[in-house]
């Protein structure tokens, strides 16, 4: 990339209805919001967030999650309910950029601030790839070139790599570019969970957030750490 200017940056939310264990999470109310209306006032703060795209499916049930994204004036697509990685592609085909971030809608407390460190990092370091693993569950976003994603894509029919669009990257490693984010030590706390993918999760969110209080959706991570800390006291 070229460092005199700024790459563009094209950030995907990923959800969708259907769910194994919490069906619906992703409209679910989160601190009086729909979860993902919570999740996309928190990574509005991000300044590398360039512009935001929902990516859901064609399936029925996700014509709530289409309607909400309209409502939210968030640009939706649509694909395959199982091939993640096509809504990716579709969603970079329709508004073309330099650099994705995936954002899951089973993440409501996404870290805007842990955001920043990995697009940032990725720029800075002209990377294919920035993952955080260190950082708590659910408070972290990855960020990919976009070559390297389409990449990903022609070169993969596996179901797992199109599912978990960093699969092919992950599993070869030696042919791209990729790096950890440097995060604060104190945000590597791999420990905290604050996901929702089963009822138990959803309703340690809940309480986390009421917690938090009526700023929640703007709340710091390391405030976000503290509270989880004192209620697993």
């Amino acid at each position: 990339m070229n460092d005199q200017i700024s790459p563009s940056v094209l950030t995907v939310i990923q959800a969708r209805m259907g769910s194994s264990r919490l069906p619906g999470k992703v409209l679910a109310d989160i601190g009086g919001f729909p979860q993902i209306e919570f999740l996309v006032r928190r990574i509005k703060s991000a300044k590398f967030l360039g512009r935001l795209v929902l990516a859901t499916t064609h399936h029925d049930a996700d014509d709530f999650v289409a309607t909400l994204g309209k409502q939210l004036k968030v640009p939706v697509v649509r694909g395959p309910e199982e091939d993640v990685l096509s809504r990716f592609m579709m969603a970079l085909e329709t508004f073309p950029a330099d650099i994705v971030v995936r954002v899951t809608g089973d993440n409501p407390l996404t870290s805007p601030e842990i955001f920043d460190i990995v697009v940032g990092h990725l720029i800075k370091e002209d990377l294919d790839y920035v993952h955080s693993p260190d950082a708590p569950y659910g408070g972290a976003v990855d960020a990919f070139k976009a070559s390297a994603l389409k990449i990903c894509s022609d070169s993969t029919d596996s179901g797992f790599d199109r599912e978990h669009i960093n699969g092919y990257i992950l599993k070869n490693m030696s042919a791209f570019q990729t790096e950890v984010a440097p995060l604060p030590e104190e945000w590597c706390r791999s420990d905290v969970r604050i996901t929702v993918d089963t009822p138990e999760d959803q309703a340690s969110i809940r309480e986390l957030v009421a917690r938090l209080g009526p700023r929640a959706p703007n709340a710091p991570i390391d405030q976000i750490i503290r509270v989880y800390d004192q209620i697993s006291e």
